[in-house]
């Protein structure tokens, strides 16, 4: 009860505990796979973290830890002036552009052990959020968990039911990192939080949404991108779909929605993945799709902003960075009403939710919005507004002064920091974390 009740108490002030922002902090980075060489919208926003800490707090001493199979000599060894520490990774069999580590070589050991940070911030799911926990139990540090990739989705994607069976031991899992080993978790919306806590872990905040409103705006919008994007038929309707091409985003339903869609609605794929090569043998048959492989910068933000409409199936989105840019850059969305996509759009209003897998539901939206000029442009405009107020310095600030914060107020509810802080007669941590209060 006194950890509920604390919690809560920190959840609803939590600036009560936060440290003044102008406090210099030493910000410890565990994050799988890497945010500058895996294309995500995960990698987005630790990508605006970093930016952030860079630009608003410079005093900050930020270490990264994150792992690569390629040789790292060729990786960057430095963003944004924040050092990089590589650990040996692995591919999984079924997703080789990711890389994940067990970290046997011990590099996030030796890298906390010599910078002792006030913050282990990990990312999860993952293996490197284990050793997270470790050290950050070996050591007294906070310890903040931030969950990007819905993992029980992926079971039912990739794994055979058995009754359910896998599932469940997913969230065990979840559960046993989120609720037993974090001093606090943030997800990223707050669908994915209400679902934690249906299952018994309650000590889960959001981390507010941003997107980055300059680099993707209408203003972007680019005939000749258009021409490339619609295989030369720039005056048809272009629907577009960007990120990893997987299994898991539902992307089986594009050939189904175009195959009900009149014969100038044309389909653009921006990105790469394990099921490129099938959706394309999928999709052949219309005439009507292109594959522009993954697109970055300038690129993408013309390519965003030169479609009509964007389509997400995915089911699986913890938030939907990618919904987030088409919006920003005037586009309105169509999207399944599961996970974070439903705290992204407001539907009738800035775009369309419909029912996940229903073929007929996303052709009859898209049709509407295509007759529609005026619902379009209208909803566009609503799309573009709502984005301008999800700023990535409002975000970020709510991380660093208040999750943190939570994090190292909750450490010293830990039954061995009380016990450690029990016969302690000078009443510090093990790595005189309190004394610096």
């Amino acid at each position: 009860m006194q950890s509920a009740f604390l919690f809560l108490l920190l959840s609803l002030f939590p600036m009560i505990f936060a440290k003044d922002d102008k406090t210099p902090l030493r910000i410890c980075l565990f994050v799988e796979p890497s945010p500058f060489t895996y294309m995500s919208g995960y990698a987005n926003r630790f990508q605006a973290l970093l930016n952030y800490l860079a630009n608003k707090h410079p005093e900050d001493d930020v270490k990264i830890v994150t792992t690569e199979v390629v040789n790292t000599k060729n990786l960057p060894q430095i963003w944004l002036g924040f050092p990089i520490h590589y650990t040996a990774g692995f591919r999984l069999p079924h997703y080789p552009l990711m890389s994940l580590s067990w970290d046997y070589t011990f590099r996030s050991l030796r890298t906390v052990a010599h910078h002792r940070p006030h913050i282990i911030h990990a990312s999860s799911p993952g293996f490197l959020v284990l050793s997270a926990a470790l050290i950050s139990r070996m050591f007294s540090i906070p310890l903040l968990v931030s969950y990007h990739t819905h993992l029980p989705i992926y079971v039912r994607t990739y794994l055979p039911k058995l009754f359910g069976l896998p599932e469940w031991i997913v969230w065990q899992w979840i559960r046993w990192v989120h609720h037993v080993l974090a001093d606090v978790t943030i997800v990223t919306s707050p669908q994915i939080q209400q679902e934690f806590q249906q299952h018994g872990i309650d000590q889960v905040m959001v981390w507010p949404k941003g997107v980055d409103t300059e680099t993707f705006h209408p203003r972007y919008k680019d005939e000749t991108m258009r021409v490339i994007m619609t295989d030369g038929h720039k005056e048809d309707f272009l629907v577009v779909y960007v990120g990893r091409i997987a299994t898991e985003k539902g992307l089986h339903l594009l050939p189904e929605i175009m195959k009900r869609l009149p014969p100038n609605v044309r389909l653009s794929c921006i990105g790469n993945g394990p099921y490129e090569a099938e959706l394309r043998s999928l999709l052949l048959p219309t005439e009507r799709a292109f594959f522009t492989g993954p697109l970055q910068g300038r690129a993408l933000s013309k390519a965003f902003a030169s479609a009509d409409v964007f389509v997400m199936p995915s089911t699986s989105e913890t938030l939907g960075f990618v919904v987030l840019e088409s919006m920003a850059s005037g586009v309105p969305v169509v999207a399944a009403r599961a996970g974070g996509l439903v705290d992204l759009i407001r539907d009738g209003e800035t775009g369309f939710l419909v029912t996940p897998n229903d073929a007929d539901e996303y052709a009859n939206r898209i049709c509407q919005l295509r007759s529609d000029v005026g619902l379009r442009d209208k909803m566009a405009n609503r799309a573009r507004l709502d984005t301008e107020t999800w700023s990535w310095t409002a975000s970020m600030e709510t991380l660093r002064n208040q999750y943190y914060s939570v994090a190292r107020q909750n450490m010293r509810l830990r039954w061995e920091q009380r016990l450690w802080n029990m016969f302690s007669f000078q009443g510090t941590s093990m790595c005189g974390w309190q004394s610096e209060e």
